[in-house]
């Protein structure tokens, strides 16, 4: 008796997923809700308040540094997200070769982070360089340079990759 194996392709991961692995996001979010209040403070303090103006002025200062920081860092990491999830849904998929395994200098829960760098082609033949980011160690440590894996990438823009693992 012939046995059929089927192996279900890999499900790209949800937005929400993406997001909460997303150390940048996080922070980001955090610095934005903090400096935001202080920036609406100020102002309404400025307008409507009998406040001095050093208050308004050093609430102002920090609702800015904070907010201003925040807001960048949330809605640049928001983006990048997003393209990584467009991407894994639509991206066009490629064999890439595992170049280096190496560690990061962020930490994650106290557990240093992982990151490949690969190379891949292109449709055309055009060979492009690219960077998974901090990954935990239990999914680097599963590859060595020289081995293959899957990036997708974008068509219009082939240097947009986003590694996907192991080829099938």
């Amino acid at each position: 008796m012939n046995t059929v194996v089927i192996i279900a392709p890999m499900r790209p991961p949800s937005l929400l997923r993406l997001a909460g692995r997303s150390f940048w996001l996080l922070f980001g979010g955090i610095w934005f809700a903090v400096g935001t209040p202080f920036l609406l403070t100020a102002l309404w303090q400025a307008f409507f308040g009998g406040a001095d103006r050093t208050m308004i002025v050093v609430f102002g200062v920090l609702g800015a540094v904070f907010g201003g920081i925040g807001g960048f860092l949330f809605f640049r990491e928001a983006a990048l997200i997003r393209l990584r999830h467009r991407l894994w849904r639509s991206g066009q998929t490629a064999e890439a070769e595992v170049l280096k395994v190496s560690s990061t200098s962020y930490t994650f829960n106290g557990v240093n982070q992982m990151e490949i760098l690969y190379r891949y082609r292109d449709r055309r033949g055009a060979v492009y360089m690219g960077r998974t980011g901090p990954i935990p160690p239990g999914e680097a440590q599963q590859f060595e340079a020289g081995e293959a894996g899957t990036v997708r990438y974008d068509p219009d823009r082939p240097h947009l990759s986003v590694w996907t693992g192991k080829s099938s």
